[in-house]
């Protein structure tokens, strides 16, 4: 029997001792959540030495184990496994065959496999089911082919309609249904005012964003801006190109008076925010030969280990609004930053102050600033954001959304997105979440539980006495909070159904997931 051939074949490789024959040696998935390994069956039974001898068995082979759903595995009428032998069905990998004919040749065993046709059916079930196996992923925009190519063979990049992973870019998605697979949406840029964050938190959803990634490119444009808003380069550059004639060169000297504009050194420059690109624009700008002051009450301590020391930051935005020649906006658009550039603080700023908004267009009312720049409160406005009235303004330097655009931002951003994606769907590790708190135990050991829920104690003391109920330690935990929402990993050898079952019941218990 091929049965007995391979047994014996390993038996002498690994220097073992076969259990009975007429004995089960077969590790159930139902038990186990596992699929890598070889099977001797004829009924659904298995105990003692059969099952060490199995697990030998399996770690010789290889140490990666699939899942698969017992329940629509082929079988017999008997409900017995419906083959006589399967090597390493690995789902992550996509290796099954493959290894399975190598260790047929490994053992002398005709090659010709398609001679059983059992392993044939099980073949089958394998490349049915290896779809269903692997995680689905949605582009929704266009993501740089760099990021992409870090996730390996068991992720499907598509379009699917339950995907368990949205990549996107600048797309709005308020208004999109998310079906109950989806884990994770992450946007490869900084702002995320795109995607219904409140939404995601109440369904569990981890929003991911790429804070840096794209930083140093914005930082450049806006010293740009900065330039172009002092110097008048874009008006001149379109008059010159209106010039006829042999005498061009005299026209220029004639007409360039028109154009004149402040240089940039010794003026003082006004950062609101210094969050990443906003260090970076300060910086950039103290070497430029400007007095710097910076506005950021959340500074973090990277940022401020960051800052140059050249740079004052100051107590009150206020000082920016009635001191400073230049002002660059660098802040997120949410409930407390959407308007605020509007008539109240534009009357109060430096006359002729030149504003820079690549941040978010929602952070300046659109009526007030095309209002301060017609009656010279605001000599130029230079944005990322236009709109249809700043076209014809000449006053505004619209710029057409180019903050991130270059390939090494959008590089970046991909890859970061991507990699943030994958830990969390492998390994459940959240890093830059903005609505999710920052949480990592590494790979798990064994079996690992992540759960979302209420910033409440008592929910965390509930999922630990459900654990001690079922007699199963804690081998580590974390459990971290994000104003009302929280997030706990625990690891244990063994995680069953029924503590998972029971951790879902837990009031405020928002998401409950198992990695195996």
């Amino acid at each position: 029997m091929l049965e007995t051939k391979l047994i014996k074949e390993i038996n002498k490789h690994l220097g073992i001792q076969c259990p009975p024959l007429h004995r089960n040696i077969e590790e159930r998935t139902v038990t186990c959540k596992s699929g890598a390994g070889i099977y001797f069956s004829k009924s659904a039974n298995q105990q003692g030495c059969e099952q060490e001898y199995c697990h030998e068995v399996w770690h010789w082979i290889h140490k990666d184990y699939a899942q698969y759903d017992d329940a629509t595995y082929p079988k017999h009428a008997d409900n017995s496994y419906k083959f006589g032998i399967n090597l390493d069905w690995d789902f992550r990998e996509g290796r099954a065959v493959a290894k399975s004919r190598e260790l047929f040749a490994l053992f002398n065993i005709p090659s010709n496999i398609e001679n059983y046709p059992d392993y044939v059916e099980a073949e089958k079930f394998y490349n049915k089911n290896k779809e269903l196996n692997m995680i689905k992923v949605n582009t929704i925009d266009k993501i740089a082919k760099v990021g992409l190519s870090q996730m390996d063979g068991k992720y499907d990049i598509g379009e699917h309609a339950d995907p368990q992973a949205i990549l996107l870019r600048s797309t709005k998605i308020h208004d999109m249904q998310f079906g109950k697979s989806l884990l994770a949406i992450a946007r490869a840029g900084a702002g995320v005012n795109n995607i219904p964050i409140d939404k995601c938190t109440e369904q569990g959803i981890v929003v991911f964003n790429t804070p840096g990634a794209n930083a140093l490119a914005v930082a450049e444009l806006i010293i740009a801006g900065l330039l172009l808003s002092s110097r008048k380069v874009v008006d001149g550059i379109a008059w010159a190109q209106t010039l006829k004639g042999d005498d061009v060169a005299a026209q220029v000297e004639k007409g360039k008076s028109a154009f004149v504009g402040p240089e940039i050194a010794g003026k003082k420059l006004g950062v609101i925010g210094l969050g990443a690109i906003g260090v970076l624009v300060a910086n950039m700008a103290t070497k430029l030969g400007m007095e710097v002051i910076g506005f950021d009450p959340n500074i973090s301590v990277d940022s401020a280990q960051k800052l140059s020391h050249k740079v004052t930051r100051i107590a009150s935005i206020n000082e920016i609004y009635t001191a400073c020649d230049y002002i660059s906006l660098n802040v997120p658009a949410n409930e407390k930053t959407k308007g605020m550039i509007n008539n109240d603080v534009l009357a109060s700023l430096k006359k002729g102050v030149r504003l820079l908004n690549f941040s978010r267009a929602e952070l300046v009312d659109n009526k007030a600033i095309l209002k301060a720049t017609e009656d010279g409160t605001v000599s130029c406005y230079v944005t990322d954001f236009p709109t249809e009235p700043m076209l014809r303004n000449k006053n505004i330097i619209p710029i057409p959304h180019l903050g991130a655009s270059t390939p090494e931002s959008e590089d970046n951003c991909a890859r970061m997105a991507v990699k943030q994606v994958m830990d969390y769907i492998e390994f459940g590790s959240i890093v830059n979440s903005v609505n999710l708190p920052a949480c990592s135990l590494g790979k798990p050991a064994a079996t690992r539980v992540c759960v979302i829920h209420k910033n409440d104690p008592d929910t965390v003391a509930q999922i630990s006495k459900i654990f001690a109920e079922a007699k199963t330690n804690i081998d580590a935990s974390s459990t971290k909070s994000r104003d009302a929402i929280a997030y706990t990993v625990i690891d244990a050898a063994e995680i069953s159904d029924d503590i998972v079952k029971k951790v879902q019941g837990v009031s405020g218990v928002v998401s409950v997931r198992l990695i195996v």
